[in-house]
């Protein structure tokens, strides 16, 4: 029972490389405009700051990511996040299977740089809602050659993003899909996520975010 990361993972790589590669292609003339709808967080390298791993009690690891950000901001991002999810079971993937258990809590913070360095949007996100495990919604651990893995996928974050480079401060909210995998001791992380913007305001993020502290 194991994650399928490594094939796997090289070949996600690619097809999200080429995805930013087509976006920033398409969207190169408006990589100014205030809104994250379509954009997409890609990173190969990342640090786990903390980790706890109890496959019938409560689990949680941190991270820390940077990589590249294409789409309407084109740039870099910095991430950094939380996740806790519950009493593990083996569920079955894309691929094969893996265990996990169902979300608890995911809370990160963010922010894009534009391609000179300048931070350009700040944000934040939170778990819609406790999520019951399935196969886009789990968190999950295990030990295998005395390497730590920790991972967890969800489309179910909600988001809340300052366009600090407009005059007036744009804010949006959204639903953000996450996917982020590491692998301890071994220098390896695998983090992609896709943005979709709310307009309206009338997406399903009933729950307030945190508060900043």
């Amino acid at each position: 029972m194991r994650l399928q990361v490594s094939s796997r993972r090289q070949t996600k790589a690619r097809l999200l490389l080429t995805l930013l590669v087509v976006a920033t292609s398409a969207r190169g003339e408006v990589a100014a405009q205030n809104t994250l709808s379509g954009e997409i967080f890609l990173a190969e390298e990342g640090t786990r700051t903390a980790a706890h791993c109890d496959a019938e009690g409560t689990s949680s690891f941190s991270y820390l990511v940077e990589g590249t950000a294409a789409g309407p901001v084109t740039g870099t991002f910095t991430e950094t996040g939380q996740v806790v999810w519950g009493p593990q079971e083996v569920i079955s993937v894309p691929g094969g299977e893996t265990v996990g258990g169902p979300l608890v809590s995911l809370e990160a913070t963010f922010t894009i740089r534009d391609l000179e360095g300048t931070p350009v949007v700040t944000g934040r996100k939170h778990l819609l809602i406790e999520q019951p495990v399935s196969p886009t919604e789990f968190g999950g651990c295990f030990v295998q050659f005395n390497n730590l893995f920790t991972y967890a996928r969800t489309n179910s974050l909600c988001y809340e993003a300052l366009f600090t480079a407009d005059e007036g401060n744009k804010r949006e909210s959204g639903i953000s899909q996450l996917e982020v995998i590491s692998v301890d001791p071994q220098p390896s992380a695998f983090f992609r996520e896709t943005f979709e913007a709310d307009p309206d305001g009338k997406n399903k993020c009933k729950k307030k975010a945190p508060k900043e502290k």
